[in-house]
């Protein structure tokens, strides 16, 4: 093993800077004090740190393994609802009926209703014709309309690995040293998937909100807050993270749009379809920035922040991907799909989102099936693994839905 003298550099540097008698002057050389690893150790070269420092001819021994094991938990918004077994159409049904009309138990004349033909039967001294009263008619037929949505599609995908049991037994000092590093394998494996499924919940969710801005079902907070107001929205995102005074009317309205979206109306549905939303059933998704900017920006300067403060609320980091630089909030608040659906002639959508609430009926997953099949194979002596993923992600934006826009988002 090899051992480093620092007692110069504690001295001379370290000490002094940590202690504030000297300032950083130039580049510390760390390259003695931490050890960043090797991927091989090197038992053949020159070197001889990989040897004991009183016997030479002895090697160093592995003193702990440390397995990273890790349980990834999944971060995406919860969405997953019922399984079954047979059979595979998910069919879902909608009614409408027939529009109101007078009641023919209070005629407004006596040309219609009780009071009409009372007065016919009166007049003519014999039984009126029910024929020339139809609003009376007993058996005249209403029927409701019906309207059926098919769902008969899934997504599937598996990850297969190989255990070689006997040959992986010299690398190891006990079977139970062994079974860990297996256990190891599962739980990246585990992880690997749940992100997969994570990255497949996220993109349901922006393909529901595609379709609702495709449908119009959108509010572009910026273009609102100029409206209302009569001021000037901020120009960019960062820049709208930091002005009170639009977070403040941000909050206003989304709240309100929530409260909104418990009324029975077809503002927020797709087709003139009459439905609600009670607090429930509404799955209300803000971005992590946008919660941050609440924080900082508008609670923490507000005495009673129980007046301007959202609730009920789960937190998305993004909606698609976090793009490759630390925090670009750009790229966290895009939303850039193709639906898959066409809506007034157009499927893509390009917009900066920071909240969503919509009906969890519009947006689920279901009949997740994860299992593991396995094969000896005993000329090779080694077990293949297949871990497998079924699963269905629907949308349905006849269910209410409702989009929260910074800027006005481009379809084509």
């Amino acid at each position: 093993m090899k051992y480093e003298q620092i007692a110069g550099v504690l001295n001379n540097t370290i000490m002094k800077v940590i202690t504030g008698t000297q300032n950083i002057t130039t580049a510390e050389d760390l390259s003695n004090i931490v050890d960043v690893g090797n991927t091989v150790l090197d038992y053949t070269g020159a070197s001889n740190t990989n040897y004991n420092d009183f016997i030479s001819g002895l090697i160093d021994q592995v003193g702990r393994v440390i397995f990273w094991d890790r349980v990834y938990r999944s971060a995406a918004p919860a969405i997953a609802r019922e399984s079954w077994e047979y059979a595979s159409v998910l069919m879902k049904t909608r009614v409408e009926v027939p529009e109101f009309r007078d009641n023919a138990s209070h005629g407004t004349n006596t040309l219609n209703g009780l009071a009409g033909i009372w007065a016919d039967a009166v007049t003519n001294s014999q039984p009126a014709n029910i024929a020339n009263y139809p609003e009376l008619d007993p058996f005249e037929i209403s029927m409701p309309e019906a309207e059926a949505k098919f769902y008969n599609e899934a997504i599937t995908f598996e990850c297969a690995i190989t255990i070689a049991e006997k040959q992986l037994k010299t690398a190891f000092k006990s079977a139970n040293d062994m079974q860990r590093f297996i256990a190891t394998i599962e739980n990246r494996i585990s992880t690997k998937r749940t992100l997969a499924t994570d990255a497949l919940i996220y993109r349901t969710i922006a393909n529901f909100m595609g379709l609702k801005i495709l449908d119009g079902k959108y509010i572009d907070l910026a273009a609102s807050y100029n409206t209302e107001t009569g001021q000037t929205a901020p120009a960019t995102l960062n820049a709208a993270y930091n002005d009170a005074g639009f977070l403040r009317y941000a909050v206003k309205t989304i709240d309100k749009m929530r409260s909104f979206m418990q009324e029975a109306s077809v503002v927020y549905s797709r087709g003139g379809y009459l439905t609600f939303t009670p607090a429930e059933k509404q799955k209300f998704l803000i971005l992590k920035d946008f919660e941050l900017a609440l924080r900082s920006n508008l609670y923490s300067g507000t005495y009673h922040d129980e007046f301007v403060r959202l609730e009920g609320y789960d937190t998305v980091n993004d909606w698609q991907g976090t793009g490759t630089g630390f925090g670009n909030n750009g790229q966290r608040a895009l939303l850039k799909v193709k639906t898959g659906e066409t809506i007034n002639s157009k499927d893509t959508v390009e917009a900066q989102v920071v909240a969503t609430i919509f009906d969890i009926d519009g947006c689920c997953i279901c009949n997740e099936d994860p299992r593991v099949t396995s094969q000896y194979n005993p000329r090779g002596e080694y077990t293949n693994f297949f871990y497998k993923w079924d699963a269905r992600y629907l949308n349905d934006d006849v269910e209410n839905g409702l989009v929260f826009t910074i800027g006005t988002p481009t379809t084509t």
